[in-house]
């Protein structure tokens, strides 16, 4: 994206599909909603970070299809981001519980003169078993985002600095989610008011 490789941004594509979680995740009042609730910022924040742009604009289209719980396991949302670029993401959780990952979280980027794929959790070999608790895992031996958030969250306050991922963005990231849920009760896009970001882009 900074070199130009890509060419002028045109079109971007992700998921964040994984198996249901459980327990308060399914508590609307503990949780605030579903796989619309868990999912979708992850992503969201990863666009908002590589192009710098928010989200403008949402279509959601959600359901309970997987399990039975009062909260949506599906959703599909179609954004449009504040440059007019297009990105659509499934943020569901559709992995049954026998899957061997707990999910994926990948994103496409299209570009006039290039296209970028990217899986997130990609670093990882498949494990098979006769015996004992027989079937196939994947075993994950990337690196850990989670623990990347709070290393830089400790380093950015001791340093007297923002963090990577600042009060800003998890405001916008807050509207988005709320905008999805307005969006799939009234079966309309929703405008989406986002505050000034201070994140760095890549």
């Amino acid at each position: 994206m900074e070199n130009g490789v890509l060419g002028e941004l045109q079109f971007l594509s992700g998921t964040n599909r994984g198996q249901m979680p459980g327990g308060w995740f399914v508590d609307s009042n503990a949780s605030g909603g579903g796989a619309v609730m868990d999912h979708s910022v992850h992503i969201i924040d990863i666009v908002r970070w590589i192009t710098g742009e928010n989200v403008q604009e949402i279509y959601a289209e959600i359901d309970t299809r997987f399990h039975d719980i009062s909260v949506e396991d599906v959703n599909l949302l179609s954004m449009k981001l504040t440059d007019g670029t297009e990105f659509v993401l499934d943020g569901s959780w559709s992995k049954p519980d026998e899957w061997d990952f707990w999910g994926d979280a990948t994103l496409r980027f299209v570009g006039t003169e290039g296209i970028v794929s990217i899986d997130c959790f990609d670093q990882k070999i498949k494990q098979t078993r006769d015996t004992g608790d027989p079937g196939i895992q994947s075993v994950y031996w990337g690196s850990n985002p989670d623990e990347g958030l709070i290393v830089d969250f400790v380093t950015a306050v001791a340093e007297n600095r923002p963090p990577l991922k600042t009060g800003a963005d998890a405001v916008n990231d807050v509207a988005v989610v709320e905008a999805a849920y307005q969006s799939a009760e009234q079966t309309k896009s929703v405008a989406i008011e986002t505050e000034e970001t201070t994140s760095l882009t890549n």
